[in-house]
């Protein structure tokens, strides 16, 4: 594995990152990964993000993890979400231009608040072919979803989980006209702590199953 500081340039000035790559040699799918709320301590570095990444890399993936706008050393402000749209869509645009990345096999994914984020994102543009959702994904208007009705999305989510319940995430299926895999965590709340890593395994055959479905297209 090799880890490089990177900076993304956005219209607010730059995005502190880094890129996630696995020992062998590339163009490597490659995985966005949106973090919580900026205003309750989220930031790349959460415990979620990290055991995503740290799986999917041993399944030779490369990540790239970044600081929403006023976070870290990523300049600008929080903007409520919708700026944080717009820094997802400037890493995604990042990363499939990256040297080492395979451009046809762009993922999104995000956890809590960076799920709604990536929601948003994955449908304001054509270059991710595949979203997975880890808790809180709650957006106005919730059939945001349907502006892509062929890309393949996730949802995972703690059977404990109060901010966004099973049965809210059920609901949001039933919506949907991409009509999303769910995978329900036994024993899991909002926060997922020792779960990191079921989440990641989750994850990445989700992951897996898009680019095996792909090839065979």
């Amino acid at each position: 594995m090799s880890i490089e500081n990177i900076s993304i340039t956005s219209p607010e000035g730059t995005l502190e990152g880094r890129l996630i790559l696995p020992k062998s040699g590339g163009p490597f799918p490659g995985v966005v990964m949106c973090h919580p709320h900026s205003m309750m301590g989220g930031n790349m570095d959460n415990n979620v993000i990290l055991g995503v990444c740290s799986v999917l890399e041993q399944r030779e993936y490369a990540c790239l993890i970044f600081n929403f706008r006023g976070v870290g050393k990523s300049t600008g402000v929080f903007d409520n979400g919708k700026g944080e749209i717009e820094d997802t869509l400037y890493a995604i645009s990042f990363l499939a231009n990256h040297t080492d990345i395979n451009s046809e096999a762009i993922l999104l994914a995000g956890y809590s608040f960076g799920a709604g984020v990536a929601l948003n994102a994955a449908t304001n543009n054509n270059i991710n072919i595949a979203l997975a959702l880890i808790g809180r994904a709650r957006v106005d208007p919730e059939t945001e979803l349907n502006n892509r009705p062929d890309m393949p999305v996730l949802f995972v989510v703690g059977d404990r989980d109060k901010i966004m319940t099973k049965e809210e995430w059920e609901g949001l299926q039933l919506i949907s006209a991409v009509k999303p895999e769910l995978q329900i965590l036994p024993d899991a709340d909002h926060f997922l702590i020792g779960k990191e890593l079921e989440v990641g395994m989750i994850v990445a055959d989700f992951f897996d199953n898009v680019l095996k479905n792909q090839k065979n297209i």
